[in-house]
C-alpha cells in the first residue's frame, strides 16, 4: 500500500483590518490540506488554539501572534497575526506663527501662517477655516498602518481688516467623533464701512430716519479692530459739501455707541440713536467714528413728522390742527344730515318749523276763505268728505288766486278730515254744475305735527 504525505498549511480567522481600541479579540489557529493534519496551536500563549485578546488598546498595536502546525515537534507550517489597533483622531496643537494661544493679535497685511497637528490611526482628515474663509488648509483621511499616524495642516493669509474672527482646525478619521480646536485672530486696522450702497449716478446713497415722537435708531456696520467709537458729530440744514461747516449738535439729541458682533468679530455695529428733537433739527448729520488707527465719516438724514414739537416747546400744529378741524367739521356734517334724515323719515318737524305752520294758519283764516258757493252740505258744519274738482267755466278755485307770498302755508282744505266712507253726487239748483264728493277713508288724513312728541 502506497502512502502519501501531504504537508499541511497554518490558517486563522483573526480579522485583516484594525481592530478599534478597546474591543475584544477572539480567532482561532487550524491546519488545511495536511497528510497527516497535525496540530496547529499559538505559539503564545502555547498549547491553544484559540487567541483571546480582551480590551486591547493602542499600545498593543504592531504586536504579532504565530500561528503553527506541528507534525509532532516539527513546525511544519506557521503564519502571522499582526494586530493593528485604531483610535478616534485628536489635536495635539494649534498655533498662529509658532505661537500656541487662544488668540493672537497682527497687523493689516502681516502673513499669518496657522499649522494644526493631528494623530489618529487611520491618519485624520484635517481642515483649516474660518467666517472669512472656506477653507485655508486641507488634507485628506489616510489608511491604517503599523506606525503612529501624525498628520499636520498648514495654511496662512494675509491679513486685511476682515480676516478678523475664530479660525477652526477640525480633524476626523471615521472613529468616535470628530474633534475641533480654535483660534482668534485679530487684525488691527481702522474702520471701513460695509454697507456701502451706490445710489443713482454712482453717489452713495444716504441712510434716512423719520423721528416722530419715540426714539428712533439707525445702525452702521463697520470692520474695525479695536471696537471704534464716536469721536465727533456735526450738523448741516443742508447736504453737505466738501467746504461746508456743520454746527454742534446740541445736548443729547443723536447718541451713538458701538459694539463688535460675537459671531463675526470683524464686525462692528455702530447703533445711532435719535431722542428728543424739534422740527428745527431736521436736517444732514455727519458724524466720524474712529480707532486709535484712524477714522471714517458717516452722514446720515433726520427727518420730523409735521406734528412735532416747535423750538419752543408748543406744537409745530399748522397743518395738524387744520387737518384735525377739516375732519371734525366733516363728522358733523354727516351728523347734522343723518339727523334731518331721520327726522324726515319719521314724519317729524322741528319746533320752530311747526311754529310757521301755525303762523299760515292765522294768516289763511284772517282772508275769510269760504269754500265754493253751490256745494251742498250734508250734516252740519264742515262737509263730510269731499273733493274740490275745478270745472271749466265755473268759478275759480282758492288755488287760482295763490300768490308767491303764500309759498309755505297751509292749504284750506288741509284740515278736512273724513268722516263719511259714502261717495254723494249733488247737482246745484242754479247752475247745474255737478260736485262729486269722494271717500277719503283711504287717503292719508293731514297730522299736525304738534301731535308728535318733540
Amino acid at each position: 500500500m502506497l502512502y502519501v504525505t501531504v504537508l499541511p498549511t497554518a490558517h486563522t480567522d483573526c480579522p485583516t483590518d484594525y481592530v478599534m481600541e478597546g474591543n475584544n479579540v477572539d480567532c482561532t489557529c487550524s491546519s488545511t490540506d495536511g497528510n497527516p493534519a497535525g496540530s496547529a496551536v499559538w505559539r503564545v500563549p502555547s498549547g491553544s488554539s484559540r487567541l483571546v485578546l480582551n480590551d486591547v488598546r493602542r499600545d498593543k498595536h504592531g504586536d504579532s501572534y504565530v500561528c503553527e502546525v506541528k507534525w509532532s515537534s516539527d513546525v511544519v507550517s506557521n503564519v502571522t497575526f499582526s494586530l493593528q489597533v485604531a483610535y478616534e483622531a485628536t489635536i495635539s496643537s494649534f498655533d498662529v506663527n509658532s505661537v500656541t494661544s487662544d488668540s493672537l493679535t497682527v497687523n493689516t497685511s502681516d502673513t499669518v501662517t496657522l499649522t494644526c497637528r493631528g494623530v489618529g490611526r487611520p491618519s485624520p482628515e484635517m481642515t483649516l477655516s474660518s467666517a472669512t474663509k472656506d477653507a485655508i488648509g486641507h488634507i485628506p483621511q489616510g489608511t491604517p498602518s503599523l506606525q503612529d499616524n501624525v498628520t499636520a495642516v498648514t495654511g496662512s493669509v494675509t491679513a486685511q481688516c476682515r480676516d478678523t474672527g475664530i479660525y477652526t482646525c477640525e480633524a476626523s478619521n471615521g472613529v468616535g467623533e470628530k474633534q475641533t480646536r480654535r483660534v482668534t485672530v485679530f487684525v488691527r486696522c481702522k474702520p471701513e464701512v460695509l454697507d456701502n450702497r451706490p445710489g443713482d449716478g454712482g453717489r452713495m446713497e444716504i441712510p434716512s430716519l423719520n423721528f416722530t415722537t419715540k426714539a428712533v435708531r439707525l445702525n452702521f456696520h463697520f470692520a474695525a479692530y479695536p471696537t471704534p467709537q464716536l469721536s465727533d458729530i456735526k450738523f448741516f440744514p443742508q447736504r453737505p459739501n466738501t467746504t461746508s461747516v456743520g454746527k454742534p449738535v446740541k445736548g443729547n439729541t443723536i447718541q451713538v455707541a458701538c459694539s463688535r458682533h460675537t459671531d463675526d468679530l470683524f464686525n462692528v455695529t455702530c447703533a445711532v440713536t435719535v431722542n428728543d428733537i424739534t422740527s428745527s433739527d431736521a436736517g444732514f448729520y455727519q458724524a466720524v467714528i474712529g480707532n486709535s488707527l484712524g477714522d471714517v465719516k458717516v452722514l446720515f438724514q433726520v427727518t420730523v413728522n409735521a406734528i412735532m414739537k416747535s423750538p419752543g416747546g408748543e406744537q409745530d400744529s399748522s397743518l395738524g390742527v387744520g387737518a384735525a378741524v377739516g375732519v371734525a367739521v366733516a363728522v358733523m356734517v354727516v351728523i347734522v344730515v343723518v339727523f334731518f334724515v331721520w327726522l324726515w323719515r319719521r314724519h317729524w318737524v322741528l319746533p320752530c318749523a311747526a311754529a310757521t305752520e301755525r303762523e299760515a294758519d292765522v294768516r289763511m283764516e284772517s282772508r275769510n276763505v269760504e269754500p265754493q258757493q253751490g256745494i251742498e252740505h250734508h250734516g252740519q258744519g264742515q262737509p263730510d268728505d269731499y273733493e274740490i274738482q275745478d270745472i271749466e267755466g265755473t268759478t275759480p278755485s282758492e288755488y287760482a288766486s295763490l300768490k308767491i307770498d303764500d309759498i309755505g302755508l297751509r292749504s284750506v282744505y288741509s284740515k278736512i278730515t273724513p268722516t263719511s266712507t259714502s261717495t254723494r253726487t249733488t247737482v246745484t239748483a242754479d247752475t247745474g254744475q255737478v260736485y262729486e264728493n269722494t271717500d277719503m277713508s283711504s287717503r292719508r288724513p293731514y297730522v299736525d305735527a304738534s301731535d308728535y312728541k318733540r
